[in-house]
């Protein structure tokens, strides 16, 4: 620190004194930042604070920004960190999992309070909301020392791409509905995570009066009900009504569960009495499909794969057959049988529950559909201490994979919430066209640079080539102005001798070896 209070850092605070790269070279979800002289905490704060505009287009082209390196030890650091690059953070939570603040914090919350090894599903936070926060950001304190633990990612507009189109415009021309109940205490034993979360948590208050009125507030969906649940719980699918013997089959079939049950939760939900009988109820239409509020672009946009009744086996299936741990197997064979039984065979519905919007059942053979579309643009990335992760909550979904490391300890806080609704109409056929002779521009002259620029992938002279900053190598000190013309005169060189090869004839043949470093050259 200087005579006058100032802090001094090691290099500048420009773009150029971090290093960028890319977990994988095949993908460029997330974009990573890291130190490249200075990792104190006093840095990155500011580095934030002034490249913030930055920042945030990078999370618009890529998706995400994985912050890692910095000396970031705990939740105040954090938000300290977070509120340096996004100064307007939210701490009204309307979600679906049980979170808490961390002590010494006004926006930083545990990421769920939910067990470990329970899975979490793909989603965009709390978007079945009118308003959901337009940017998300986690971080680690602890990572998992075990098998799972990661805060997986997926792109959604990917998504909405490969779903089968016939599915797809299911989805788009029924809508979806969704309903969802909370009691007045949430369950602590449950295979149903919604059903963890009371509304007295979820709204701060026990006063009805006050929730109906912070609903209208916030334009949520109108409270249909706040009730005791008798009226809830045994609701039965219509072929279950018929005749009584009918119906003394089934009442003798919940008792026989409700005896014999051991690990997960009863069958079926308990008639409750005293400070637990009053129960939240909301139902409501919404879209299963969203613009994109800046690109445009149609994105996935539901909780279709985390409030279907199958997907709690489903997922932990997909842990086992990517980490091989055998109890993730032996729980999902167990819950498949409980949740078969409770909710195809029996009718019982989730706490937080999601159909198509004319109040059809969403099939298994269509989650399964849906689920294939998400696994297969699923990224993994193991969590280390200090990390920070900055999410485009509309277009870049989040998971939690299950672990049974107990000691892993990640956290979240998010921005001011955004109309997603505001985007709908779609783009004029004139900015479509645009936006397309842009993309074949910037595509031919990605290709002109890969191959102007290949010999420097193998130059001992340097290093750390593919690690490279936004418009400059690691060991430049070219500005981004300069960068930029570097870029133009490399192209009209190119473009004025007709081929890299004539322009570049003793280039070194280095095919096979990865492009990224093109991007040394994006604008």
């Amino acid at each position: 620190m200087s005579a006058g209070g100032e802090m001094k850092f090691v290099g500048s605070l420009g773009v150029d004194n971090v290093t960028t790269s890319f977990l994988d070279d095949t993908d460029d979800l997330p974009l990573v930042i890291s130190p490249r002289f200075d990792d104190s905490l006093e840095f990155i704060c500011q580095w934030l604070k002034v490249n913030r505009s930055w920042v945030e287009e990078q999370m618009l082209r890529h998706g995400a920004v994985l912050i890692r390196g910095f000396q970031i030890d705990n939740a105040p650091e954090f938000e300290r960190a977070i509120s340096s690059l996004q100064p307007n953070l939210s701490d009204s939570y309307r979600g679906t999992s049980p979170r808490s603040v961390f002590e010494g914090t006004k926006y930083t919350f545990s990421a769920a309070d939910a067990p470990v090894n329970y899975p979490i599903g793909q989603h965009l936070e709390m978007s079945f909301l009118k308003c959901p926060p337009r940017q998300l950001y986690f971080g680690c304190l602890k990572e998992s020392n075990s098998g799972g633990g990661e805060t997986a990612l997926c792109d959604f507009r990917k998504v909405y791409r490969d779903l089968d189109p016939a599915l797809r415009q299911k989805f788009e021309d029924k809508k979806v509905m969704y309903s969802r109940r909370h009691c007045k205490t949430g369950d602590k034993w449950t295979v149903d995570v919604g059903a963890m979360l009371s509304w007295t948590q979820m709204f701060g208050t026990s006063d009805k009066d006050e929730v109906e009125a912070l609903c209208n507030e916030e334009d949520s969906p109108k409270v249909r009900d706040i009730i005791t649940p008798k009226a809830l719980v045994f609701g039965r699918r219509a072929i279950f009504s018929g005749s009584n013997g009918t119906k003394i089959i089934v009442r003798s079939l919940e008792l026989w569960m409700m005896l014999f049950y051991t690990e997960f939760e009863l069958l079926f939900p308990r008639f409750r009495v005293g400070p637990n009988e009053d129960t939240f109820l909301q139902e409501w239409k919404d879209d299963a499909i969203q613009l994109h509020p800046v690109t445009k672009e149609k994105v996935w946009f539901n909780h279709a794969q985390v409030f279907h009744w199958s997907t709690f086996p489903a997922e932990l299936w997909f842990a086992f057959c990517r980490i091989g741990d055998i109890r993730f197997l032996i729980r999902s064979i167990l819950i498949a049988f409980v949740a078969i039984i409770k909710y195809w065979l029996l009718g019982h519905r989730m706490a937080l529950e999601i159909r198509f919007g004319d109040g059809t059942p969403i099939s298994v053979s269509e989650m399964n559909q849906v689920r294939k579309a998400i696994h297969k643009n699923m990224v993994f990335s193991t969590w280390k201490k200090g990390d920070i992760m900055c999410i485009d909550n509309f277009s870049i979904s989040h998971g939690r994979q299950p672990t049974y490391d107990s000691g892993r300890k990640v956290l979240v806080a998010w921005s001011y919430p955004q109309d997603k609704t505001a985007a709908r109409s779609s783009p004029s056929v004139e900015t479509t066209e645009a936006l397309d002779a842009v993309e074949t521009t910037q595509a031919r002259d990605v290709e002109i640079l890969k191959k102007c620029c290949r010999t420097l992938y193998d130059d001992a002279h340097v290093p750390g080539a593919v690690e490279a900053t936004p418009n400059s190598s690691p060991d430049s000190t070219l500005s981004s102005d300069e960068a930029h013309d570097l870029k133009s005169f490399v192209l009209n060189q190119v473009n004025e001798e007709g081929t890299a090869n004539e322009s570049f004839p003793h280039k070194r043949d280095c095919s096979g070896i990865s492009p990224s470093l093109s991007d040394v050259f994006a604008e």
